[in-house]
């Protein structure tokens, strides 16, 4: 599909540039569709829940897909916070063991979830940022033989930097440790290929780049893994009994789901499961790796504007940490941020303050056109009364 397709889709964009997905995503109509036909089913009280198991695993199919994985190794939580910690509730841990995470690029919710095995006697190390991206050798000389994984974000909300996922699991692989991955600014819009990328487990909401709604995450655990843990909380889905019926209890000796299954408790979303649905539908079909392109195009169009105007790059200038968000400050004698900010509204671009920074993040349904119209309206804000 073409970008001006694509952007068809998303109604929003007649009213304002939207350049704020790490936040949150606009309403695709085939979102809306989906759920409007799910909401049907539920206005007659339709008899349809075995349907709806059967979209359950069709979306499963399809999130497989997006990423490489087999479908055994696809869970659906709440949101990318359930995903992390039941994984890491689910670890074996000892008494002496270390964790290393960098706090400085992660959201607070992939740090607490890390912070709270110091409870167990684990001891959670940190690295400090030296830019805008985790990269292998900032994180090798906190590793060693009692280190059993390494967390960190895929792409940075706050820095917008793209890890080196590549260096980082193999760094962990060779001390034996496992890669945990907040990945919910990347799902939908990166190239996340767990193929060709050996990470352990990764977590994400569809409220972003997957634009689906809240209430609803997606995780990943590597079949080797995923049989190696005994989740923290079971429940009937959680369990191995065949093709029974949910009601059927079985005789008290169970055996847990394969792979990562055994992580789903209770009734799934359903209303956010199809809107995943239309969702994987329109990203499958335009096709993530020409998503990436096209957002990281962007992306540094923005970048190198950004800089011709004189203002001050937090995440990437160019090269392999780049991706499709940007978050800049102003320099000495510029208006300050919340000013700018309050400016860039009144023009009705759609963007985010993070740790200080302005944050614009764009996706398949951006186009130049709004950087040209975001670099115009930030060069208007350098003359603002100060």
């Amino acid at each position: 599909m073409e970008c001006a397709e694509t952007r068809a889709l998303f109604p929003a964009l007649n009213e304002f540039v939207y350049v704020d997905m790490a936040a949150r995503n606009p309403l695709c109509k085939r979102v809306r569709d989906a759920v409007e036909a799910y909401l049907d089913d539920r206005e007659r009280a339709e008899d349809n829940k075995s349907l709806w198991f059967d979209k359950v695993e069709e979306v499963r199919g399809k999130v497989a897909t997006l990423i490489s994985a087999d479908p055994a190794e696809i869970a659906f939580m709440k949101n990318t916070s359930h995903g992390l910690n039941a994984v890491l509730a689910a670890m074996d841990w000892r008494e002496g063991d270390n964790v290393v995470i960098a706090p400085d690029f992660e959201h607070p919710n992939n740090v607490y979830a890390w912070l709270n095995l110091r409870r167990l006697g684990v001891e959670v190390r940190v690295a400090r940022l030296e830019g805008p991206v985790v990269t292998r050798r900032m994180l090798e000389g906190l590793t060693g033989p009692r280190t059993r994984a390494i967390g960190l974000a895929s792409v940075s909300f706050a820095t917008g930097g793209k890890a080196d996922l590549a260096g980082v699991c193999l760094l962990a692989h060779e001390r034996g440790a496992r890669v945990i991955v907040d990945a919910v600014q990347s799902l939908g819009v990166m190239d996340f290929d767990v193929s060709r990328t050996p990470l352990d487990a990764a977590a994400a909401a569809t409220s972003k780049a997957l634009l689906g709604l809240y209430g609803l995450g997606v995780l990943y655990c590597r079949r080797e893994l995923a049989d190696s843990l005994h989740p923290s909380y079971l429940a009937r889905f959680s369990v191995d009994l065949g093709d029974a019926h949910e009601e059927v209890l079985g005789d008290l000796s169970y055996s847990l789901a394969a792979g990562a299954r055994r992580f789903e408790i209770g009734n799934y979303n359903y209303l956010a499961i199809h809107a995943l649905d239309g969702a994987l539908d329109l990203i499958l079909e335009v096709g993530v790796k020409n998503i990436e392109d096209h957002a990281v195009r962007l992306s540094s169009a923005l970048t190198r504007g950004l800089m011709d105007l004189g203002y001050v790059l937090r995440s990437a200038e160019e090269g392999p940490g780049l991706s499709h968000i940007v978050l800049f400050v102003t320099p000495d004698g510029y208006p300050a941020v919340p000013k700018i900010s309050a400016y860039l509204s009144s023009r009705k671009i759609r963007h985010t303050v993070r740790r200080g920074a302005l944050r614009m993040s764009f996706h398949m349904y951006n186009n130049m056109s709004d950087v040209e119209y975001i670099l115009a309206a930030l060069k208007d804000a350098r003359n603002l009364a100060r």
